[in-house]
Parts: C-alpha cells; sequence; structure tokens
C-alpha cells in the first residue's frame, strides 16, 4: 500500500535574497526493516515535480544506528540520497533517532546515545549532499544552520528552554545577520520560547527556522480538514493535547518563521510492534518554502 503525499505551501519575503529560493523540506523519514522503499519514489517524483533549490532534511533520516547494521538499510539509505542530490543540493540535520540505537521488544523501546561516524562520513561524502553537525553552510545570499541539540535535550522529558540556551550558546558559530539565515533545527520544542530568543546567542540572527519531530502531532487526515493552528493530538514524548502549540504548521515570532514538518513516517519501527500498520493511514507530509525578493 502506496501511501499519499501531501505538500504544504508556504510563501515568505526577504530583502536579504537577490533572487527567489525554492526548499523542499522533509523530515521523519525514519528508514528501517519496515520502511516502505516504494515511499521514496512517490518523494522523488514530488521533487521534480516542484523543481526546487534546495532539498532540506530536518533530522531522523533513520529510526535508529542499530538498523544500519542490516547492509540493505544501509546501502539504501545512502542510494536515495545520491538520487536526491541529483535534483537540487540536500542540506541534512541531525535528530534524535539519527545518534541513538534501540533495544526494542514488542511494546517497550530501550535508547541509548550512539553514533556512526562512518555512516554520516559515507553521506557527507556524497556529491551535492551538505550534513550539518552544529555547523553552517553559505552559498550566495543564504546561510544553513545544522543545529544539533545535547542528547539531554530529547531524552529528559525533551528537554527545557535552559537545556536549549545551554546547547545554542556551546556552538561556536558566527551568524552574520547581512545574509537569510535557515536553521535546521529537528526539534521545534521551546525554539521560539521568550527566554529563548532572549538568551540563546544562535537565534539573534535567524530568519527562518526548519524542524520536524512532532509528527505532525500525530492529527489524523480527516480531522487535519477542520482542524487548523499548531496544536495537536500527542508528542513524541507521549504527552496528550500538548499545551505548547508547537506540532505542525507555520509560527511567526520576532519577525522570525518557525515552519514544522509533519514528516514522512507518523508510526515508525520503534513504535510498539502493533502500532506499525496504522502509520498507512497517515500521508507524508513535505513541505514547499518559497522565499521570494522583496522588492
Amino acid at each position: 500500500m502506496s501511501k499519499k503525499i501531501i505538500s504544504k505551501k508556504y510563501e515568505l519575503s526577504s530583502d536579504k535574497i537577490k533572487k527567489d529560493i525554492k526548499i523542499f523540506l522533509i523530515s521523519d523519514i525514519h528508514i528501517s526493516s519496515i520502511f516502505k522503499r516504494e515511499n521514496i519514489n512517490i518523494i522523488i517524483s514530488e521533487i521534480k515535480r516542484e523543481k526546487v533549490d534546495y532539498i532540506c532534511i530536518a533530522g531522523d533520516l533513520i529510526d535508529g544506528n542499530n538498523i544500519l547494521d542490516e547492509k540493505d538499510n544501509y546501502s539504501f539509505t545512502i542510494d536515495f540520497l545520491k538520487k536526491f542530490s541529483t535534483m537540487a543540493k540536500v542540506i541534512i540535520s541531525i535528530g534524535n533517532h539519527d545518534v541513538s540505537s534501540l533495544l526494542k521488544n514488542s511494546f517497550h523501546t530501550k535508547w541509548k546515545y550512539e553514533r556512526k561516524p562512518n555512516f554520516f562520513k559515507d553521506v557527507s561524502n556524497i556529491k551535492n549532499v551538505i550534513l550539518l553537525d552544529n555547523e553552517m553552510y553559505s552559498e550566495n545570499d543564504i546561510n544553513f544552520i545544522g543545529f544539533t541539540p545535547s542528547y539531554h535535550y530529547y531524552w529528559n522529558s525533551d528537554g527545557n528552554s535552559k537545556q536549549l540556551i545551554e546547547d545554542m550558546n556551546s556552538t561556536d558559530l558566527d551568524i552574520p545577520k547581512d545574509k537569510y539565515n535557515v536553521l535546521l533545527c529537528h526539534s521545534p520544542i521551546h525554539v521560539f520560547n521568550d527566554e529563548v530568543l532572549a538568551n540563546a546567542q544562535m537565534m539573534k540572527n535567524i530568519d527562518l527556522v526548519l524542524s520536524g519531530h512532532m509528527h505532525n502531532g500525530m492529527v489524523p487526515p480527516f480531522l487535519e480538514k477542520i482542524w487548523h493552528g499548531n496544536s495537536g493530538l500527542i508528542t513524541p514524548n507521549k504527552t496528550f493535547f500538548p499545551k505548547a502549540k508547537t506540532t505542525r504548521g507555520m509560527i511567526k515570532k520576532n519577525k522570525k518563521i518557525l515552519i514544522i514538518s509533519g514528516g514522512i513516517t507518523k508510526l515508525s519501527y520503534s513504535a510498539p510492534n502493533f502500532l506499525h500498520p496504522f502509520d498507512d493511514f497517515f500521508p507524508m507530509n513535505v513541505e514547499i518554502v518559497n522565499i521570494c525578493k522583496k522588492d
């Protein structure tokens, strides 16, 4: 059963750019043994149709580092990134699943922090693919910043503002204000909190934040048609009806914009086994972000 893909489109403008820029935003692919390979072909067709300048993957490319021990998962991931890179420059940031391994049974999953440096190296060696791990990539009028929060931020109930400020301020990045600055930060939680915007140096000159992680708030398609806004049903840390309205869509604050991708996979291999079939009922969500030159 192939999944439906839904593209949400956003029109932005800036006087910092000399020509229009089109970004194809993806998050939460969660490659694993149960990921349906044909879904990548659907995404590729959508990228071709949109004719974008950049493909941004905002974290959770894989569902856990130990899935890379299966040769097919490793080679499949590298191969589809190569296909992406023939259509546009690919910018990748790192999500919590990308630096974790999972020990799983039918109902419970335990996580441990683990990086696979060889995998990151192989991804970075693909022509036209830029992997940003607390790094910045500059091109023409635009900077892409890939921010990797600490492991504590994710696994301590998605952290808090204080932890996020500490993580952001520990990076050694000089982000100029004269370029259009796009921050790829996998989790949107706390990013637009007042204390973060006031105290995190990284956020001072950011124009646009691209995130994922929230899996569209697990809002089913029939509800999405009538339920607008940024609220969701449940967050990744299993909080129901979260008070923070940062689960999906676009948020504007202090002249900055946050766009949260709904994600490709909603219920991944790391979810309880009995939930896996229900992922087919959720569409793949991608976002098309047009940044137009302001006259």
